[in-house]
């Protein structure tokens, strides 16, 4: 039995960290802009984002002043998410969102500004700016997928601004509330549930935006822990795809600069508890011996690095 028709289950599989980039081969036909199978808006981030809205309302019933205010600007995001959702819908399937009814109408009030909110400017500066960094956070994605739909065409995918490289304010916000002095204090966590809330409906464009710029950036790539063999790969993302789907997986290691890309499909995809990644199980199209090898040279290296650094820690 030749090499190449090796059932990729009996080969030899290691755990080590990788820089790695996995598409679907094949693009949506007939799209308005290039758009492949991967979903990026995905059930398990839904659900996330429904228990992280679950987990905003209980703290917001805690909440002891200006409580309906706070009630006001909750309902008004939820919408603004509900149309961002809405478009994203259409993105990941390479539809323009143009073609949505009301869309031109629904944008300009998701753009516009929350009169209700404004009243905490005074009454309440601190709280005030913390949802309003929400809001401009929901504006600023809103504004980078008109444009990129605008734009884009089949061929290639156009954007104004990386956000995946640009933290908002509502980012620095979140990392403020996430302190233990604000543990038990129900607006703090209020707001804080309320914003991880909002990224993980938004996440769903960072996805979207990082793989179709970044693979053509192999240096930056994320280094990610893979389970590799010869025959295969198991690695998690922010994405899912359909088992059977034919993928593309270029990879590269701290000891092999030179990039690896292989065919493959698809065998299984499945949600990775309490996260907003999928495990994707990857079979090889049957490589040949010569990328057989390097794989396996490439195992080695990690493997021999690992136990030099193991006895340099002994010593």
């Amino acid at each position: 039995m030749s090499s190449s028709t090796i059932d990729s289950r009996r080969f030899f599989r290691l755990d080590m960290p990788v820089y790695a980039h996995i598409m679907p081969r094949n693009r949506i036909p007939g799209c308005d802009f290039f758009a492949t199978s991967a979903v990026y808006l995905t059930k398990q981030r839904l659900a996330m984002a429904d228990a992280k809205l679950i987990e905003a309302k209980d703290w917001l019933a805690k909440v002891k002043d200006e409580t309906d205010l706070a009630g006001v600007v909750l309902s008004d995001i939820v919408k603004r998410i509900a149309f961002f959702n809405d478009v994203m819908q259409g993105v990941q399937a390479g539809n323009a969102p143009f073609k949505l009814e009301d869309y031109g109408r629904n944008l300009s009030l998701a753009k516009a500004e929350n009169a209700h909110l404004e009243t905490y400017k005074l009454s309440s500066p601190k709280s005030y700016a913390f949802f309003k960094g929400i809001e401009n956070k929901i504006k600023t994605y809103l504004n980078e997928v008109h444009y990129m739909t605008q734009n884009s065409d089949s061929r290639e995918i156009k954007y104004r601004q990386l956000l995946y490289v640009t933290p908002t304010q509502a980012d620095q916000n979140l990392d403020i509330l996430k302190s233990t002095k604000f543990d038990g204090l129900a607006l703090p966590q209020f707001i804080r549930a309320l914003t991880e809330y909002v990224n993980l409906s938004l996440g769903s464009f960072l996805a979207f935006q990082q793989d179709s710029v970044l693979k053509r950036y192999p240096t930056q790539w994320e280094s990610i822990s893979v389970n590799l063999s010869e025959g295969g790969i198991r690695v998690e993302q922010p994405k899912a795809l359909k088992p059977g789907e034919a993928v593309c997986v270029a990879f590269h290691s701290d000891n092999h600069a030179s990039i690896i890309g292989i065919k493959g499909s698809v065998v299984a995809c499945d949600p990775v508890a309490k996260t907003a990644r999928y495990c994707l199980r990857i079979n090889f199209d049957f490589p040949d011996r010569a990328q057989q090898m390097l794989i396996q040279k490439i195992m080695n290296q990690f493997e021999i690095s690992q136990c030099a650094e193991w006895i340099t820690n002994a010593g």
